[in-house]
This record gives C-alpha cells, sequence and structure tokens, in this order.
C-alpha cells in the first residue's frame, strides 16, 4: 500500500466515524469510544501544503507501532482514523483520549 492509499483508507475511516459522532447524542462520549475501541487512532484533517492535501498525527498507540516494527510475525490491531480541524485539535485529542492522557496511579 502506497502513502496515497493509506491516506485516502485513513481519510475513510475518519468520515465514517465522523458520522457515528454527529448521530450521538454525547458526541464527545462517541468520539471517546472509538478512540478506546482501537489500538492505534490516527487523528487527519486538510493541509493543501501537504502532499495528497491531508495531514495526520498519531492519536493514540504510538508504542504499539514500535513493537509492530520490532515483531519477527505480523501482529493484529484495530486501527481507526478521526477527523481533526487541525494539528492543534489532534494533539489534544492525544492529551485527552490518547497517549498523552494521565495513567491512574
Amino acid at each position: 500500500m502506497n502513502e496515497q492509499q493509506h491516506l485516502q483508507e485513513l481519510v475513510d475511516m475518519a468520515n465514517a466515524n465522523q458520522g457515528l459522532i454527529l448521530r450521538s447524542e454525547n458526541q464527545t462520549s462517541a468520539l471517546a469510544e472509538i478512540i478506546c475501541a482501537s489500538d492505534i487512532v490516527w487523528g487527519i484533517w486538510q493541509d493543501e501544503s501537504c502532499p495528497h492535501g491531508v495531514d495526520s498525527m498519531i492519536i493514540k498507540g504510538r508504542g504499539r507501532l514500535m513493537l509492530i516494527q520490532q515483531a519477527p510475525r505480523a501482529v493484529t490491531v484495530k486501527m481507526t482514523a478521526v477527523l481533526c480541524r487541525e494539528l492543534a485539535e489532534a494533539e489534544a485529542m492525544r492529551q485527552i483520549f490518547g497517549d498523552g492522557r494521565a495513567v491512574p496511579g
């Protein structure tokens, strides 16, 4: 899979998730459930300065990706994507719901 195909797959996942979020009575809870249910979550947003007009960052699963790269065999993970307005919103999602959240002590 090339970069453009990967980005298109992320866009498709994010658009499907956005539909679920918008139909939910509590959109914040719906977003949290989507992120919680996956091992790796990408935040994506439109950015015309990037190749293919889309930029992305990992909201959740950075450590999991590192383990996958080191794995001698195939590893199954659940991956998804969510729409963001910009990098700052993706970073906020990472801090609240993803890899940046405080771990209970």
